[in-house]
């Protein structure tokens, strides 16, 4: 059986103005990380650097469970990566492990729209061990939410979902943009619906800035393919939000510039950061599930249908 899995791929930047899109012969190499027996993908890549260390922060899919944690694997001297550690694991799914620093603090904002909530974890112990700090937003259906800050304000701009997705388009395709003010880590106000659609509007990496220029990347889900490639926009204002198409990148494109000993062909890539001295992508590829992983899906599902069923008499009973 086949199913989409996601790689990450990285590549060093020359200088700090040095992005991939600059150049026709750019390459990503992709992260050998180990999959724990083909148990775990990864994808939505994040980089933090620090002391010298290089630390890749990503989803990493359990194949088994059939749901995302948040992961980290550190790049070592000889160019290999340690092996993957997992540091924040929930009931439900979890992605997009937005990491940053704040007054000395680290934190990670994670994608956790099954759970309706956006959180911020606090590093207890960086990099392995984390804790919730707080509630960013309740009752919401969102994901992907990045910070964007200009001239001392600040604001977060979080994709939200539809329940009801207007014309037959595909829940994690068509999203809404909406921009929240911001003082420090809390939401001082409403959300204010500044976009939506399936051509760039869900976010695909952290906001930046780079030659004095303010810069968004979003993801290209039109025609209901989820990240099927990359756009770049210039954030020309906050108030009111505007922003410009800077450049894009198809699949097909960005493959030509990944090496990977993946034999499926790369049909999509839907994220990109970089930190001082490197940038990471992701790309997907359909990829046959071990007959092992297979069996142990089945076995999990078992035994909560069976926690599920024991949950119900429970109740009834009592």
């Amino acid at each position: 059986m086949k199913e989409k899995m996601y790689s990450v791929g990285i590549r060093r930047r020359i200088n700090a103005l040095d992005h991939f899109w600059q150049h026709d012969d750019y390459e990503f190499i992709e992260c050998k990380i180990d999959t724990c027996g083909g148990r775990y993908w990864f994808a939505d890549p994040f980089l933090f650097e620090r002391d010298g260390i290089t630390y890749l922060f990503f989803e990493a899919f359990d194949l088994v469970e059939c749901k995302g944690k948040e992961a980290y694997s550190i790049l070592c001297e000889d160019g290999t990566w340690s092996s993957l550690k997992v540091i924040i694991d929930e009931k439900y799914h979890l992605s997009f492990p937005n990491i940053f620093e704040y007054g000395g603090k680290m934190y990670i904002m994670p994608e956790m729209s099954e759970d309706y909530s956006l959180k911020l974890y606090e590093a207890v112990s960086f990099p392995d061990e984390w804790k919730i700090s707080q509630d960013i937003l309740s009752d919401v259906y969102v994901c992907d939410s990045v910070f964007i800050e200009k001239e001392g304000v600040q604001y977060l701009l979080t994709n939200e979902m539809y329940h009801n997705v207007p014309n037959g388009q595909y829940a994690s395709c068509w999203v809404k943009n909406y921009l929240y003010p911001m003082k420090g880590l809390k939401v001082t106000g409403d959300g204010v619906k500044v976009a939506d659609g399936d051509y760039g509007i869900r976010n695909a990496g952290k906001t930046f800035i780079s030659d004095s220029k303010l810069y968004r990347i979003g993801q290209d889900c039109r025609e209901r393919l989820y990240g099927r490639g990359m756009v770049l926009f210039e954030i020309t204002s906050l108030n009111p939000y505007k922003e410009k198409k800077v450049k894009s990148w198809s699949c097909e494109e960005i493959a030509k510039h990944i090496r990977s000993n993946h034999h499926g062909k790369i049909i999509g890539s839907h994220t990109y950061n970089f930190s001082e001295h490197y940038e990471v992508i992701d790309f997907s590829s359909f990829q046959t599930l071990s007959r092992k992983i297979e069996i142990l899906r089945k076995w999990h599902n078992t035994k909560r249908n069976i926690y599920r069923i024991l949950g119900f008499v429970k109740r009834c009973c009592y």
